[in-house]
C-alpha cells in the first residue's frame, strides 16, 4: 500500500514541460487575446476615464497568468506550493464598478485558455464578448435600470415658492424629473429632483430656475448617459 502510495506521489510530482513551441505560441496567443480584450474594452467601456484604469495593467496580467499557469499545470508540488504563497499576497487595489470585475475575470479566463492550449476557447469567449458588448451599447437606455439620472438640488424660500411655477419650469427644461425628497427647516424648503437628461444640449438649465419666485440656489450633478 505504501508503495503503491509512493509511485502515485512520485508520478504526480513529475513535471511533464511542453516544447517550446507550444509554450512560445501560448504566450503569443495570450499576447493577442490581451490587445482585443484592451481594445474591447476602451470601446465599450463608457466609464473608463473614470473607472479603477485597470485595463492599464492587461499587458503585463494576460501574459504573466499565462506564464504562471504553464508553469503549474505540469508540476502538483509547484502548484501547491504556489497556491500557499499566493495566500499571503493581499490586493488592495479598489474596483468598485461590477463591468471592470467582469473584463478581469474574461482576461484570466483567456490567460488560462491559453496556458491550456485550449485556442477555441479563446476565439469563442471573445466573439461572445464582443457580441454581448455590441448589444449591450444597442440597448443601453432602453430599460430605466440602465440609465444614469442626473440630480438637481434646490433651496428655496417656503412662503415664496409656487410649486407650480417650479413644476412647469422643470418639464420644460428636463426630461423627466421626478422629485424624490422634500424637507423644510424653518423657511427654507430644500427639493431633491432626478432626471434623465437636460433637453437643450450643451446648455445647463441653472439660470433658468434661479429665475423662478423663491429660489435661492441650485446645484446640479449630472450623470454619464447614453445619448
Amino acid at each position: 500500500m505504501n508503495s503503491t502510495l509512493q509511485n502515485i506521489l512520485s508520478q504526480l510530482s513529475q513535471s511533464h514541460t511542453p516544447d517550446s513551441l507550444q509554450i512560445i505560441l501560448s504566450l503569443l496567443v495570450s499576447v493577442g487575446a490581451t490587445v482585443i480584450l484592451y481594445v474591447i474594452y476602451a470601446r465599450f467601456y463608457e466609464r473608463m476615464e473614470i473607472g479603477s484604469q485597470i485595463h492599464r495593467a492587461f499587458f503585463i496580467v494576460g501574459p504573466a497568468t499565462t506564464a504562471m499557469f504553464i508553469v503549474i499545470q505540469f508540476s502538483l508540488p509547484l502548484s501547491l506550493g504556489l497556491l500557499g504563497a499566493l495566500s499571503f499576497i493581499r490586493f488592495r487595489t479598489p474596483i468598485k464598478d461590477p463591468e471592470e470585475v467582469a473584463y478581469m475575470l474574461c482576461l484570466i479566463a483567456l490567460s488560462i485558455a491559453s496556458a491550456t492550449f485550449n485556442y477555441l476557447v479563446i476565439a469563442s469567449l471573445l466573439f461572445i464578448t464582443v457580441s454581448l458588448a455590441m448589444i449591450r451599447k444597442k440597448m443601453r437606455g432602453t430599460f430605466s435600470a440602465d440609465k444614469t439620472r442626473g440630480h438637481l438640488m434646490i433651496s428655496a424660500q417656503a412662503d415664496r415658492l409656487k410649486n407650480g411655477d417650479l413644476d412647469v419650469i422643470l418639464g420644460k427644461l428636463l426630461e423627466n424629473p421626478i422629485l424624490i425628497s422634500l424637507n423644510q427647516t424653518g423657511n427654507t424648503l430644500n427639493l431633491h429632483y432626478t432626471f434623465l437628461r437636460h433637453k437643450e444640449q450643451g446648455k445647463l438649465p441653472l439660470k433658468d430656475v434661479t429665475e423662478v419666485d423663491g429660489v435661492d440656489h441650485v446645484n446640479m450633478v449630472m450623470g454619464a448617459i447614453e445619448p
